[in-house]
């Protein structure tokens, strides 16, 4: 039962919920997307590379800088404190489209981390739908 479980966050969370090593890489990632070179969001998914657990954790803090940006720009409030910055800066970069787009592809991406996926495949997918 607990595999099929999708855990949603609805209120702040303590920064204590998550690694160092997730929160510096979720950074990168939120940084890399505002950037105009490739080579950003495939040097920060590097980090990935064969970690399930790890990967597990960042897509699940990164889905929530996305959210924060999306009810940042919709004129809402910010629920991750730590990385309120990474999403004021991607709601001031992106246009509310594009935060959507990128919300509904790191969900799917997360969503079929179920399917133990080959993760230099998922990490070449999440380049790309991070346009």
């Amino acid at each position: 039962v607990l595999s099929r479980v999708v855990r949603l966050r609805l209120g702040k969370t303590e920064d204590a919920e998550y690694t160092e090593k997730a929160m510096e890489i979720a950074s990168a990632l939120a940084q890399a997307v505002s950037s105009p070179y490739e080579y950003e969001k495939v040097k920060a998914t590097a980090m990935l590379e064969g970690n399930k657990a790890l990967t597990v954790e960042v897509l699940e803090l990164f889905i929530g800088v996305l959210r924060d940006a999306i009810a940042l720009k919709s004129g809402g409030e910010a629920l991750l404190l730590s990385m309120k910055s990474h999403s004021l800066s991607l709601s001031e970069k992106k246009s509310l489209k594009n935060l959507l787009d990128m919300y509904d592809s790191v969900s799917g991406i997360y969503q079929s981390l179920e399917n133990n996926p080959n993760y230099t495949l998922l990490n070449a997918v999440l380049c790309a739908r991070l346009g």
